[in-house]
């Protein structure tokens, strides 16, 4: 962790607010802290697979404990980097963050977020 990750009381936090982006926006050359919201298809130790409805990426715990109570078909929220892929078109995200989402509404969100880009386009 460098000295400009760290607060007064030493806990991580990053550089920037993290961006959102679905899959499919995802460059494999970003450098920005980005989270993305998905349902998780597969899962080993410290790998597991997420699909947000527009593509799938691949996700890396470096920390055992990041992943450890991710399971088969829960919504997550992703914070991380993206990593170099491994194979061309592979979207590989380092994550230091999860959360469980299970209990959001994807539709009252889905509905939220198309609300929120017509008020956007009236200014």
């Amino acid at each position: 962790m460098s000295r400009n990750q760290q607060n007064e009381g030493g806990s991580w936090k990053p550089k920037h607010p993290a961006i959102e982006k679905q899959i499919k926006d995802i460059a494999v050359n970003d450098v920005s802290f980005i989270k993305v919201l998905g349902v998780v298809l597969e899962k080993r130790q410290n790998v597991a697979l997420i699909d947000d409805g527009t593509g799938k990426a691949k996700i890396v715990a470096f920390d055992d404990a990041i992943l450890s109570k991710v399971k088969v078909g829960d919504k997550v929220r992703i914070f991380g980097t993206v990593l170099p892929a491994e194979e061309e078109g592979e979207i590989q995200i380092n994550a230091s963050i999860i959360q469980n989402m299970n209990k959001l509404n994807m539709e009252l969100r889905s509905e939220v977020e198309r609300l929120k880009k017509s008020v956007e386009k009236m200014f």
